[in-house]
This record gives structure tokens, sequence and C-alpha cells, in this order.
């Protein structure tokens, strides 16, 4: 049987990581590699080294048969690309989980988070999201509202 890849997508703080966890996946998140290596919420100057290490993992884990899960806000065409690509390269299903929380709710929860995401970076990600479609190379685009 053929790995799944699926792109999580959606808002900080609108439950792409509580959903993730539930599926039977591994779960690569780019912010927990960030913390756990280089102990910091964001810093551009590690970026790069951020998405190679996921990228990494997702490469291993789908060439030994494993469904990954990308745990990330994938809001742009361009951000999805590579990981479809990746997916692609190892003959995996790609599947897309939009979760469609609201900004206004997500900007909420995200008062109560350890990690809070200042309110202009959440306009920023508003101004530039674009939907998913299938001609991105998805195999299914599903919707899970938390």
């Amino acid at each position: 049987m053929r790995p799944t890849l699926t792109l999580m997508v959606g808002f900080p703080a609108c439950g792409k990581s509580t959903i993730a966890a539930d599926m039977d996946a591994v779960v690569i998140c780019p912010d927990d590699i960030r913390m756990e290596i280089f102990s910091t919420e964001f810093d551009s100057k590690v970026e790069g080294m951020v998405w190679f290490a996921a990228q990494t993992m997702a490469r291993m884990l789908l060439k030994n048969g494993q469904n990954v899960v990308i745990d990330a806000t994938n809001l742009t065409a361009y951000r999805r690309k590579g990981w479809i690509d990746i997916a692609q390269d190892y003959s995996a299903n790609v599947h897309a989980c939009f979760i469609p929380t609201l900004i206004e709710e997500c900007k909420r929860r995200n008062t109560l988070r350890d990690r809070v995401v200042p309110d202009v970076v959440y306009d920023k990600m508003a101004e530039s999201f674009e939907p998913m479609e299938e001609n991105e190379g998805f195999d299914k685009i599903y919707e899970i509202s938390v």
C-alpha cells in the first residue's frame, strides 16, 4: 500500500495539531523542530535549516512506507508545492486537510497559547492565503471543522 503525505492547512491556533495528533501517521511539525534544535520560536537565520530537516524527515519516512502529516500552515500553493513534489518522488498519496476556523477565533485561541503569534502575522497570512486546488497535485482534499 502506498504511503500518504497529508498537509495540514490553516491559520495558527485553528486546530491543525489537534487533528494531526489523531491521524495514523508520523507528524512533522517545523515549529517543534525549531524549538528542539534552535530553542527559538522563530529566527529567520535558521528557517532554511528547519525546513530542510522537516523535508529530510518526510523523505526518510515516505521511503520507509510510513504515512506522514506536515503540521504547518501551508497557506499558499508555493509552500504546498515542495511537499507535493516530495510525496510524488516517493509515489505517495497526497492529501490536504483544511481546518476552516475563522481567523477571529484563531486570534482568540492564540492569546491562550504559550507561543503567541502577533496579529500582524495573522493579517499577512490572511492576505496571502490560497485555497487548495486538486490541480496542485492532491489526490484528496478534505475539510474538518474544530
